[in-house]
């Protein structure tokens, strides 16, 4: 039997350094990651989208430290379907991620995956807002399968690996490692599947094929994400290509998980 792999990448990136730019000039220091002509657009639109299809380049990615790693891994598949987003959020609080208390709140907000049980998101093929994930928490790295708490860091720590259990209303139960990088310039987390997904009853993602990243720079008075979500279809090309925009929701569902911990 074709698989279908599919890899859906999540990078968070929190940027240290709030005291180089004025106050009110976030659109000037998110230049520093994006082509100017590109955050005079997001600030005008709020959101920019593009589908991405075999050949397509990745247009959004900001210039971060791990951008060549994640182009390398993109171009290495073929028959390439996803989407890329990129979303400037205003908040209404001013951010000061130059304080280590704020980067372990949110080092912490970001382990605490038993707040993703219940994620709602909009399913394009039922055309409504449904459930995302029915139940996740962190399990036992030996055993893949015993339930353990969220973890809770004390201080902020160089790198961090867990495994997760979720059952997803799409692919249903499966289990994914998660490894968490953080530097004074930010975090990179990288979640990948490590059993088969199925889609009813159907074995479609090897393990390992599944993989996201997420990508979040916070100015001062606002926060600017990107998200990548791109599949290999071995099988069903034209059932994906139909469905070509679940990626994009699946995406938008994860940064309204991420704007919610912010509270």
């Amino acid at each position: 039997m074709k698989f279908m792999r599919i890899t859906i990448i999540v990078v968070v990136l929190f940027s240290l350094h709030t005291l180089l730019y004025s106050e009110n000039d976030d659109s000037s220091f998110f230049s520093q990651f994006i082509d100017t002509s590109t955050v005079d657009k997001l600030f005008s639109k709020g959101e920019l989208l593009r589908t991405l299809k075999k050949g397509s380049q990745l247009l959004y990615l900001p210039e971060i430290s791990y951008k060549n790693d994640i182009i390398k891994e993109y171009h290495s598949h073929d028959s390439i379907l996803g989407v890329e987003v990129l979303r400037v959020f205003k908040t209404s609080n001013k951010l000061d991620f130059d304080d280590e208390k704020t980067v372990l709140k949110l080092y912490n907000s970001l382990l605490s995956i038993s707040r993703l049980k219940g994620l709602k998101y909009f399913s394009q093929t039922r055309q409504k807002e449904r459930t995302l994930f029915y139940d996740s928490y962190v399990v036992d790295p030996e055993t893949k399968s015993r339930k353990l708490k969220d973890p809770i860091l004390k201080k902020p720590i160089p790198e961090k690996k867990i495994f997760i259990f979720q059952d997803d209303s799409t692919f249903r139960k499966n289990s994914y490692s998660v490894l968490y990088h953080y530097t004074k310039t930010g975090f990179v987390i990288k979640i990948e599947n490590v059993t088969t997904m199925s889609y009813l009853f159907v074995p479609l993602i090897k393990p390992r094929d599944m993989i996201t990243y997420m990508v979040i720079i916070p100015g001062k008075n606002s926060i600017l994400f990107y998200g990548l979500s791109f599949a290999h279809f071995n099988a069903f090309p034209t059932l994906a290509e139909r469905n070509l925009m679940s990626f994009y929701y699946r995406l938008i569902a994860m940064y309204n998980w991420f704007i919610k911990q912010l509270d």
